[in-house]
């Protein structure tokens, strides 16, 4: 056993604890302290930015002054939670029963897949043996040796998620054309999206409107106005590359060891994917549906 505190990154150690230690944001604030000294404090609130801009912090001064009770024990709602009564210390703390912090980014509103059903194929049963500095690419020569291929080169898979919605999901390296196509398309009752990673710079966003004879297909593109891309190319509409993409994966990581952020997808991500997989395989094996079982709970 030992009385040394554990050690904590300067982000958290210093991260600001009032409305009056918030610095740039007094727009934000003088709004918050009108809305607590009028008693008339809304249901909930919205917070934008990108990263580092503090919506965690201020989520958790918000969270601290409607919990506060006072060193008395007698305070109420305040925009100068007092930081030492049992509330405040538990939300410091990350331990308050009431306040829940949640990554929105890996949680949908369709839930988790849940049950799977799918098939596999060996189209192209031999290839051609890599030879040399072979690439992912490279296809081989005709008068290559050839090789049997121990792996399936298509799959598919029918899901149901938690909600009840349903989705379709294939892969296939036989395919003739696309070198690196990833497409996804996701359709709902008020529109759909689409996402093409040789056009990874455009979203393709689609408003079901009945009422207006215009509505269709828009295609929105990439541009500074979103986090890291003017770090890359400024202006709106210029394109940046599966590299730059890279550079800023990296750069997102590494800032959250440094300050002790969360990164995600983190390993947890990483385990309910396989467990997605897992409940796939046992679904080539039986050829019936498979529910998706959380490995990460048994390990």
């Amino acid at each position: 056993m030992t009385d040394t505190p554990a050690y904590q990154v300067l982000a958290r150690k210093y991260r600001p604890e009032t409305f009056a230690d918030l610095v740039g944001q007094d727009a934000m604030v003088r709004t918050l302290r009108n809305a607590f000294k009028a008693d008339r404090i809304a249901q909930a609130f919205i917070m934008t930015g990108i990263r580092g801009t503090g919506k965690t912090t201020t989520a958790r001064i918000i969270a601290k002054g409607m919990n506060c009770i006072g060193t008395d024990g007698q305070g109420g709602p305040t925009t100068d939670p007092c930081g030492q009564c049992e509330h405040c210390t538990a939300i410091m703390e990350g331990r308050h029963v009431d306040v829940m912090e949640m990554d929105a980014a890996s949680r949908t509103g369709v839930g988790d897949i849940a049950e799977v059903v799918g098939m596999k194929h060996t189209v192209i049963t031999h290839r051609p043996v890599p030879q040399g500095a072979a690439s992912h690419y490279g296809r081989g020569r005709p008068e290559d040796p050839k090789g049997e291929v121990e792996n399936e080169d298509f799959a598919s898979m029918l899901c149901t998620f938690a909600s009840g919605a349903t989705g379709t999901f294939e892969t296939s390296r036989t395919t003739i054309g696309p070198e690196s196509q990833n497409a996804f398309e996701i359709y709902g009752t008020k529109g759909a999206l689409a996402w093409n990673f040789e056009r990874l710079n455009e979203l393709q966003y689609y408003r079901h409107d009945p009422s207006d004879l215009n509505t269709g297909w828009t295609t929105i593109f990439g541009g500074d106005r979103f986090p890291y891309h003017g770090a890359f190319v400024p202006g709106q509409a210029n394109a940046i590359g599966f590299e730059d993409i890279v550079a800023t994966e990296d750069f997102v990581f590494l800032e959250a060891l440094a300050t002790g952020d969360t990164f995600s997808p983190g390993f947890a991500e990483a385990v309910d994917v396989v467990s997605v997989q897992q409940a796939l395989i046992n679904s080539w094996e039986s050829r019936t549906w498979e529910p998706v079982t959380d490995l990460g709970a048994s390990a």
